[in-house]
């Protein structure tokens, strides 16, 4: 069940609010978002970074639930103090809510803030703090999230999506994890990606995704979505200790799930979702005279992109159609196998990797399509991966870079190998290049030498024949 800490509520407003503006250079950005329930002398400590993007329209808000507020002190970069002694701390006794507002231009930096109950009973306090950019030349980060949620399928599903651009570029390689509140429940918390993956179209965009199927009930469902990097590029919140980059955080809006099954008399906690599809299954390597063909994917996970499958089931067949058409799937003889386990699948993400060893003649030429699907704990089985086909002795061998640096790595010998295969050529290729130019040099010398006596001899003929005329 959702806690009363929860700082929802007021997201919501500021994304309402946040739609409504304009001119999206002065929209503030949400900084930090914490809620506490605080004991008698409790306190709320913490830390938050301000980059060069944003400064201004900087403010703190702080909600409680006592008669009078706590002790609050916010503390910039240098050390100037924000507190009740100073004209930027204004109390609204109604709305329970203080307000310290920075005047000007907020200073670039870390911040610290420190809230101490000081009454003699139990205080949920908030803590919030906004800021819109520096300039009118500079735009922060923008961040925004949604929750997609199809009624019409049974098992429920829904995607959790999340958007970071900045300066209208996507911003990448950031850790976005999304909180989804559920009706008689605990929240949930997964991580989003952008890898591509799963219910990520395409990786690199600055939108990450994930699928959510912790489905409880019918009602209300809520995602609240928080960015963090570690590279030091826009802005900072959270412990002091850990010191992450930058924080943001939005909120997607509560969205109304309904399906008739939530009513029926069903096991809610009977597993119905399957793992999501393949849809990276590709070719590392081949080898026509060992009929090898090495194959990898990304683990698709159990309950679409969560926890892990239950097994692999490797299909093979001499063409496309029989691949797509025919009900009794073709799958691959496990004795084929013989490097990687399709009975133990690896966590959602990681990479997979298969060895067959065909039963193919040396120079037989043989063509095949090969998929996979994976199957969970409840013998719920994905959809079928993207296709690939293998053409043993039509085209010639390939090994992708990626398997290269596999080999690399999991066998130095090759390294050594190789590194001692190319001393070897280049120790022939410079004694056959020395050879050569001895020929050249021993021809030379041969050819000269010759020539010299030939010009003697003909000199010393010529002055014969002259002294016999006289």
């Amino acid at each position: 069940m959702e806690s009363e800490t929860s700082t929802l509520i007021f997201d919501a407003m500021l994304d309402i609010y946040l739609m409504l503006q304009p001119d999206r250079r002065k929209i503030p950005v949400q900084i930090v978002g914490e809620s506490k329930y605080l004991d008698m002398s409790g306190s709320m400590t913490g830390s938050f970074k301000l980059d060069g993007s944003v400064g201004r329209n900087t403010r703190a808000i702080i909600t409680y639930s006592t008669k009078s507020p706590p002790n609050i002190t916010v503390v910039s970069p240098t050390g100037r103090k924000y507190c009740s002694l100073y004209p930027e701390y204004y109390d609204d006794s109604e709305l329970h809510q203080v307000q310290i507002t920075v005047p000007a231009l907020a200073e670039v930096g870390r911040w610290t803030y420190n809230i101490v109950n000081d009454h003699q009973v139990v205080s949920l306090v908030s803590f919030l703090v906004m800021s819109s950019a520096r300039s009118d030349h500079v735009t922060p980060l923008q961040f925004s999230g949604a929750l997609l949620v199809d009624n019409s399928s049974w098992p429920v599903t829904a995607v959790v999506t999340a958007e970071a651009v900045r300066d209208r570029q996507p911003v990448r390689d950031v850790r976005v994890t999304a909180r989804v509140t559920r009706p008689a429940a605990e929240p949930v918390e997964l991580q989003l990606f952008d890898n591509g993956i799963g219910a990520d179209i395409l990786a690199g965009d600055g939108i990450y995704s994930r699928y959510f199927t912790h489905f409880t009930t019918a009602g209300l469902y809520t995602a609240s979505i928080e960015m963090v990097d570690d590279k030091g590029e826009a802005i900072a919140a959270g412990d002091i200790n850990t010191d992450p980059s930058m924080v943001a955080r939005t909120f997607t809006g509560s969205v109304r799930v309904e399906h008739p099954k939530f009513h029926s008399n069903s096991n809610q906690s009977m597993d119905e979702c399957p793992p999501m599809r393949i849809t990276d299954l590709r070719v590392l390597h081949t080898s026509q005279s060992e009929g090898l063909v090495v194959l990898s994917w990304t683990a698709p996970g159990d309950d679409a992109d969560n926890d892990r499958a239950s097994s692999y089931t490797l299909l093979m067949a001499s063409d496309a159609e029989s691949m797509v058409t025919r009900r009794d799937l073709p799958e691959i003889d496990p004795d084929f196998v013989v490097q990687g386990n399709l009975k133990s699948p690896k966590h959602f993400g990681e990479k997979e990797q298969v060895t067959l060893k065909l039963k193919t003649a040396p120079d037989e030429k043989r063509s095949f399509v090969f998929s996979v699907f994976a199957v969970d704990e409840g013998n719920n089985k994905g959809e079928i991966s993207n296709l690939v086909t293998v053409g043993l002795g039509f085209v010639p061998d390939i090994s992708t870079p990626e398997y290269l640096a596999e080999v690399t790595k999991h066998d130095p010998d090759t390294s050594t190998d190789s590194s001692q295969k190319n001393l070897a050529i280049a120790v022939v290729v410079g004694i056959s290049a020395g050879l050569l130019a001895v020929t050249i040099v021993t021809t030379f010398c041969i050819h000269f030498v010759g020539e010299m006596k030939r010009k003697s001899l003909e000199n010393k003929l010529f002055h014969s024949g002259t002294n016999s005329v006289v």
